[in-house]
């Protein structure tokens, strides 16, 4: 095989490094707009008197992801997969409250 020096190799792979820097920087970027958006929503939830749902309620929620397609009968108001973690970490105690009934009710006519 062909023999590389250290600084061609890194020469040649250079493109590919700088895209997963890239990739990373814009995964990060991404990550930290979710955050902003997600502290957002709980600071405007937490000036209008609302409640975020309580760990209690979204573990029953986030549980029933697994098999939300077969709960809902193809989907329900949340699509296939139920709510994502964004919609679950801002969701309110009251949204919460009725999504669990929902789970709850479902899950009842499944067994």
């Amino acid at each position: 095989g062909k023999k590389f020096t250290l600084p061609a190799a890194r020469e040649f792979n250079r493109p590919e490094i700088e895209a997963r820097e890239t990739r990373h920087i814009t995964l990060q970027n991404e990550a930290d707009a979710r955050d902003v958006r997600i502290e957002s929503r709980k600071s405007e939830l937490a000036a209008s008197g609302k409640r975020l749902a309580t760990p209690k309620q979204l573990g029953v929620i986030s549980r029933a992801r697994h098999n939300w397609f077969d709960l809902f009968d193809g989907a329900g108001g949340y699509g296939m997969h139920g709510p994502t973690d964004e919609q679950l970490e801002t969701m309110t105690i009251d949204e919460a409250s009725g999504l669990v009934g929902e789970i709850l009710s479902a899950e009842r006519e499944d067994a």
